[in-house]
């Protein structure tokens, strides 16, 4: 390829209203579905992974074994208009970074490598200060002058799937049914044992954290006695689910390296999908009643807290649990 050519073919990559990048498999957030640019070391060399089109990108990620979950990568869109992550800013980013190399369509017929500057150069664009997007916490940490540490803005996962999660629409109907279930203890319990395990958790979560304190700082008696007689009918349904589950963790403590014991309560996690999203390591417990039995003999946690672990909190009494063994 000529000079001239390269710069045609640099413009050319420039003025696409969409190109595709590899993001990092490591620095994937499953909770979010987001990640961060990944950075690759070729001869010393520090490049990103661009694409034209998202069955390259694909055929990249396969090759070098990146799968997040079935059938999707960490792959994101570029997209030009993009505040913090256009090619511009992850490219001002990733000069700040001391990257300096990006390959287009790697391992494609038409690859093409190109240094960062010159792209810049041939583009008449101007390294500037990068755009970073600061979340809240660093913000605070800012403030207590500590700094920012430079990275990449974080960019979304495409085709990304979370089973755990549930749509603001959908949260709305299952809520409802901690009024509006049947007419008695065996109408409420069928109808949660129709839900999902997270759903189940969702409800429980609310009755709670949230409908119990209210009910009693508003000192509504018969609205408190009513979720109070939900409450232990959504412990009895969670624990049964959580039981049947094929996989069930519970979170070490890495100073001990014992069962993490927080504020009396034990963990019960019903994925290890959100473990590096978390502060603690994970350990796999038996399934059924015998690894939550062996859960209370090691431990003298006053209640089990089942959770996905980023979202919601299914506290059940250890009287209570003891109670359904």
């Amino acid at each position: 390829m000529t000079e001239q050519e390269a710069i045609l073919k640099a413009k050319e990559i420039y003025n696409k209203d969409e190109l595709f990048i590899i993001l990092s498999k490591v620095n994937a957030d499953l909770a979010f579905g987001i990640s961060i640019p990944f950075i690759g070391l070729v001869d010393n060399k520090k490049i990103l992974f661009i694409f034209d089109e998202y069955e390259k990108a694909k055929h990249f990620a396969k090759a070098h074994h990146m799968e997040l979950q079935k059938k999707v990568y960490p792959i994101a869109k570029i997209e030009k208009k993009a505040v913090g992550t256009s090619l511009k800013a992850i490219i001002d980013i990733a000069l700040c970074l001391g990257i300096c190399h990006m390959e287009y369509n790697s391992m494609a017929t038409d690859v093409f490598g190109v240094n960062l500057a010159w792209f810049l150069k041939v583009n008449s664009l101007k390294h500037e200060s990068a755009s970073v997007i600061v979340p809240t916490e660093m913000i605070n940490e800012i403030k207590e002058g500590k700094g920012i540490n430079m990275r990449f803005n974080p960019m979304k996962i495409l085709k990304f799937n979370d089973p755990y999660e549930i749509t603001e629409t959908r949260k709305n109907e299952i809520l409802r049914l901690v009024f509006d279930a049947g007419d008695t203890v065996g109408d409420y319990r069928n109808t949660y044992n129709k839900l999902s395990l997270i759903e189940c958790l969702l409800l429980l979560d609310n009755i709670t954290t949230r409908f119990i304190p209210q009910a009693k700082m508003e000192n509504q008696i018969d609205h408190l006695q009513y979720f109070m007689e939900v409450e232990p009918i959504l412990q009895e349904v969670v624990w049964n689910k959580t039981i049947n589950e094929k996989e069930l963790f519970t979170a070490i403590d890495p100073e001990t390296n014992d069962t993490l014991i927080r504020k009396q309560s034990v963990y019960i996690f019903i994925t290890d999908k959100y473990e590096k999203n978390g502060k603690f390591k994970y350990k796999k417990i038996e399934s059924g009643t015998e690894g939550i039995k062996k859960l209370l003999r090691d431990t003298d946690a006053e209640q089990i807290v089942v959770t996905d672990g980023p979202r919601y909190l299914g506290i059940i009494p250890r009287d209570k649990v003891i109670e359904l063994l």
